[in-house]
């Protein structure tokens, strides 16, 4: 029999909880694995194996022996991490033992931010249900923003509105992003009803934010986008600090047929940003 311990021991533990079987963990336990113990050359616990892995049957066993459900890995969390993979289940187990819904801290995006700019609408609801902050980060990056600067594919508007009927602030200025929502929005060329819907519910159509400083009319008219200009300055967006290259560029996407916003418009939110 090959006798397992110190370092080589953690090893053997964390791969097992990475790859399974679930016999196996229990085997390497029943042997004098320890549940918190540390993979030498990476930091990774036996947990962060098991959530990296979408493992519910390991997560539940490593929880039920102690592991620490709120233990950092370069300011990682169990939670944040099945959050990022949209593991629900998991997340739901680690909540109901103890994981903090408002962390990580610090300038790290919260694990709602991280649900919200993933599109785990399922995780959203559940975060919020046990107490995760709306506006958690807000100087850097909160979930409202988060869901605003998601790649095309993980946006859901759905997000947007559950998070600001349960009090996000629609005017919020983060440090990651240099943006309020509704700035961010028109950035990333969400659809004219997500604008409209964040005109609708608070957001200062002049406010400037950005290194520099720059208003939602000026970030909509910089990329080519006719249908939000319009709507920007149906809801009382200022001009008179418009130059004569700006004041032209926005009279030519006026002249556009309002059913026919530039094609720019729809091009996939991946692109550069100019905020």
């Amino acid at each position: 029999m090959i006798v397992l311990n110190g370092d080589d021991l953690a090893e053997a533990f964390v791969a097992a909880c990475g790859k399974g079987p679930l016999a196996m963990v229990k085997l390497l336990l029943a042997r004098g694995a320890v549940p918190n113990t540390r993979r030498r050359k990476d930091g990774f616990s036996p947990l962060r194996a098991a959530v990296g892995q979408r493992s519910l049957e390991i997560v539940r066993h490593l929880v039920s022996n102690g592991a620490d459900v709120n233990a950092t890995n370069h300011w990682e969390t169990p939670l944040s991490l099945a959050t990022h993979y949209g593991s629900l289940e998991i997340v739901q187990h680690l909540v109901l033992n103890g994981a903090d819904v408002n962390g990580p801290f610090g300038l790290i995006p919260s694990t709602l931010a991280i649900a919200s700019r993933n599109g785990h609408l399922a995780i959203v609801q559940f975060l919020l249900t046990k107490g995760a902050e709306v506006n958690r980060n807000s100087e850097s990056l909160a979930p409202l923003a988060a869901c605003l600067s998601s790649p095309s594919s993980d946006f859901d508007f759905a997000i947007v509105q559950l998070l600001i009927a349960h009090g996000a602030d629609v005017n919020a200025q983060g440090a990651l992003l240099e943006g309020t929502p509704l700035i961010i929005a028109v950035d990333r060329r969400r659809e004219v009803n997500v604008v409209q819907y964040l005109l609708d519910h608070g957001a200062d159509v002049n406010l400037r934010a950005g290194r520099q400083k720059r208003s939602p009319l000026e970030v909509s008219l910089d990329k080519g986008n006719a249908a939000c200009t319009r709507l920007l300055l149906q809801y009382g967006a200022e001009t008179a600090s418009l130059d004569n290259s700006q004041r032209e560029q926005m009279q030519g996407l006026l002249s556009m047929k309002s059913d026919a916003p530039s094609e720019d418009y729809w091009e996939d939110s991946e692109g550069s940003r100019s905020i």
